[in-house]
């Protein structure tokens, strides 16, 4: 009798079985093949062999199905199986097996090995579950205890088919030695990276957490992976040649870079001359050690190409497994990701990963599971994905999220715009990105061109060196506007208005940044008025989060012809551009004027680069204002970053704010005024993430204070990971989706309200609603609600009325 772990039909009826030994032991070698260079080969081995132990039983127990009978279900009655999915408990007992076998005595390092690799095995179908949860709890413990999962049949299936006693013995003491030295390692690392023994302790924790989720993401990747393989009767790893790659997109990105043509005068050729000085000193920093560098250059100087640059040189010499750009915004992670493609010419080695990227229609089942299998696994030498996926990797714990983690493995990660980090992200970001830098061989870069001083933080990023250096130099190259205060003046959007048509006339075009989505509206329909009462030629056009990506893109693209057409002289149609902060970061647009409502000195910076971009003129104009009766109350970060600013600017003179001196003032004073738990990532609990995946000190103390099973006998780790993702998704969810009859949204809604029984249709009407969601705001969506704008449908989100949505602004909260 085969004792099987997977089980598949052909088109002919032929039944296929994979031996539970074969799927043991593929798990555990590529479990091992990606652990070993990191010093966990024999750990990762243990837990692959370990991780679907109770599936060889044959026998019910109190009449619950085992597993080898749900085995005969999937090909005797296929149709029932969905009852018993999830149902068959294949995952306790081989936690319960390594409790019950070595978990006796009071060893600590035995006790935090049997911790680790247990906790991975109990997860790898649920998602990373807690040792401890804030409240006192212990999956873990409680699934130890769990009764009638792993019998005596199980444990002499695995020493007879899988692995001697003897050989597991061993390697149970070899993955021991590990553990062991990885301590060492751990502890050696605290006490470099501080003298204070607070961050030690919360450190030491936390890395321990980390090599918890490395564990899990190896078991969870090679699990799956093995499954897939399986089922498709090949093999799925892709034999990339790196090596002749980076060399081959690294002439490409030469030849580019080459054809290049400068300008024959003025400060465009000035700038055109920088931007080579700095791509030319990126690429010959490749060659420094592997490690977290910054690259702190103004907007505008080509940080896209030339952080690929070094990237593309630091690969080649360090044989680097990928190159994974890390980007705030969907809005312009196409045009980033377009421009490296354009220059690579290869669509097969570059994967974006957002949710803006869908399966193309005309693909096949087998190119959608392709495309599928990339983007859970990111098998791909470049790879281009949003700040949001990224945090998920490392905190969601998630199988779908947290199998990504492998990949960062002797990377280089590049994050453009960091700045837009988060604040309540700041300290479980930097260590973090320690932690991949000193155990998993990680080279990161942080690009922009307002670095904010995360090095300098209580739990601080240990940022090794800075690529460009002379910075003060290099932004006086790139001065190329002037900057006017209107701070005796609070603007309305009706006083406001007069101004950019003044200057949209005067110049040719205006782009207007507020703070607030309500603005932006106000302001666009304010000027609407004055141009059509002045009868200008003027295009406005709006731009905001309240309006889906493809409205946004069409608006994008529509200015882009607008300004295009200008600067070419093919057109004299002025452009005025009205956007929230969106429009600031990464967005290759240049305006002769650009007018910025109060903000951080960084979001100032950031929409300076959009002036004069490329030294069209010899100076372009920022023109920084107030609003009147602003609040900024649900916004917190950037009401800080406004006070911080306006006290600053009494001290600094408005046009010395982008001297890097001045910067780096602004962030002293911007996270000086943050609180320690917003930094740590504070909860609705008053927890922070950063407790429950570190120490867990609240989890500790709930625990003592219900007299539970006592902990410390089973647990060494503490760690709340499952409590942390759910903070995680629940926090960064506070906002609700809604499907907008924007172009194909309509016909969209129509489609999720019909009865559509095919799963696949679904998915695939689910995948294309993407382009066409808003996310509300709870207020926000009561204020929809109570208008009647909203309204549930069969098969899908809440629904726009198409009387709501309005083809200049999105939503549109007033009709």
């Amino acid at each position: 009798m085969i004792i099987a772990a997977h089980v598949k039909k052909n088109e002919k009826g032929e039944v296929a079985v994979q031996s539970l030994k074969d799927h043991l032991v593929n798990v555990a070698e590529k479990m091992e093949a990606a652990a070993a260079p990191w010093g966990m080969g024999s750990l990762a081995k243990l837990t692959g062999l370990l991780h679907d132990f109770s599936k060889s039983r044959t026998q019910r127990i109190k009449n619950q199905m085992s597993f080898q009978e749900y085995m005969k279900e999937i090909i005797v009655n296929p149709e029932q199986v969905a009852r018993y999915r999830g149902k068959v408990d294949h995952s306790t007992g081989g936690a319960q097996f390594l409790q019950q076998r070595y978990g006796v005595g009071e060893d600590a390092s035995i006790r935090r090995l049997i911790n680790l690799s247990g906790l991975a095995i109990l997860s790898h179908h649920s998602g990373l579950l807690n040792f401890l949860s804030e409240h006192g709890e212990s999956d873990y413990v409680r699934r130890l205890h769990k009764k009638d999962v792993k019998t005596k049949e199980e444990e002499a299936y695995f020493f007879e088919s899988v692995l001697s006693q003897r050989k597991l013995d061993d390697l149970f003491y070899q993955a021991l030695d590990e553990v062991k030295k990885l301590d060492i390692r751990i502890d050696q690392s605290c006490q470099r990276g501080s003298n204070d023994k607070r961050v030690q302790r919360q450190t030491y924790w936390f890395y321990w957490g980390m090599v918890e989720r490395l564990l899990f993401t190896w078991l969870v990747d090679a699990d799956r992976l093995d499954a897939a393989e399986f089922r498709g009767g090949k093999s799925l790893l892709q034999d990339w040649d790196c090596h002749n790659l980076w060399n081959l997109f690294s002439r490409k990105l030469e030849d580019r870079l080459q054809s290049f043509t400068l300008p024959s005068d003025g400060k465009a050729r000035a700038i055109a001359l920088e931007r080579q000085k700095i791509s030319d000193v990126c690429q010959h920093f490749g060659t420094e050690k592997p490690g977290i560098y910054s690259l702190s250059v103004p907007t505008g100087s080509g940080k896209n190409l030339a952080s690929m640059r070094f990237a593309l040189a630091h690969a080649k010499k360090y044989h680097k497994n990928r190159i994974i750009v890390v980007i705030p915004y969907t809005a312009i992670i196409d045009q980033n990701a377009k421009e490296i493609r354009d220059v690579f010419q290869s669509n097969e080695a570059v994967l974006e990963h957002h949710s803006n990227v869908l399966p193309k229609e005309d693909m096949s089942k087998d190119e959608r599971d392709w495309h599928k299998l990339l983007t859970e696994r990111w098998d791909m030498p470049v790879i281009f994905t949003t700040q949001v996926h990224f945090l998920d990797t490392l905190f969601d714990g998630s199988c779908q999220s947290t199998r990504r983690l492998q990949a960062l493995a002797d990377s280089i990660i590049i994050f453009d715009e960091i700045q837009t980090l988060p604040v309540k992200c700041t300290y479980i970001f930097n260590l973090a990105m320690n932690f991949l830098k000193e155990f998993t061989g990680v080279t990161a870069v942080l690009c922009t061109a307002t670095q904010p001083q995360l090095h300098r933080t209580n739990l601080p990023i240990h940022i090794d060196g800075e690529i460009v250096p002379s910075s003060d130099l290099v932004f006086q190259a790139f001065q190329r506007v002037s900057f006017e205060y209107l701070k005796d003046m609070l603007y309305t959007a009706e006083s406001l208005g007069p101004l950019l048509l003044q200057d949209a006339v005067k110049r040719g075009n205006v782009l207007c940044i507020v703070n607030l989505t309500r603005q932006a509206r106000d302001l666009y329909k304010a000027v609407e008025k004055l141009v059509a009462k002045s009868g200008d030629d003027v295009e406005i056009i709006h731009l905001s989060t309240k309006m889906c990506p493809a409205h946004r893109v069409h608006e994008i693209d529509r200015m882009k012809d607008v300004l295009s057409a200008f600067h070419s002289g093919t057109s004299k149609r002025k452009l005025i551009c009205i956007s929230t902060q969106l429009m600031e970061a990464g967005v290759d647009m240049s305006f002769a004027t650009v007018y910025r409502a109060l903000a951080g000195i960084d979001s100032l910076a950031q929409a300076a680069g959009r002036c004069n971009r490329h030294g069209e003129l010899e100076e372009g104009l920022v023109r920084v204002f107030r609003m009147e009766d602003e609040n900024l109350d649900k916004l917190p970060d950037i009401q800080i970053g406004v006070q911080v600013a306006k006290d600053l600017l009494h001290i600094v003179d408005i046009q010395d704010i982008l001297q890097p001196v001045n910067l780096a003032l602004y962030f002293k004073r911007y996270y000086a005024a943050q609180t320690e738990r917003n930094k740590s990532y504070e909860l609705p609990s008053r927890n922070t993430l950063l407790d429950l995946l570190s120490a867990n000190d609240a989890g500790r103390q709930a625990c003592g204070a219900r007299e539970r099973i006592d902990a410390r006998k089973f647990l060494y780790d503490m760690q709340a990971f499952g409590d942390a993702g759910n903070a995680l998704s629940v926090i960064d969810s506070a906002t609700m989706g809604i499907l907008v009859p924007y172009e194909d949204g309509g016909r969209l809604i129509a489609a999720l309200n019909d009865s559509v029984e095919d799963p696949e249709e679904l998915l695939a009407l689910f995948r294309k609603a993407q382009q066409y969601m808003v996310n509300v705001f709870s207020y926000e969506l009561e204020q929809l609600q109570r208008m009647g704008a909203v309204h549930q449908i069969r098969q899908g989100p809440l629904t726009l009325r198409k009387d709501y949505y309005n083809l200049d602004i999105g939503i549109n909260f007033e009709t």
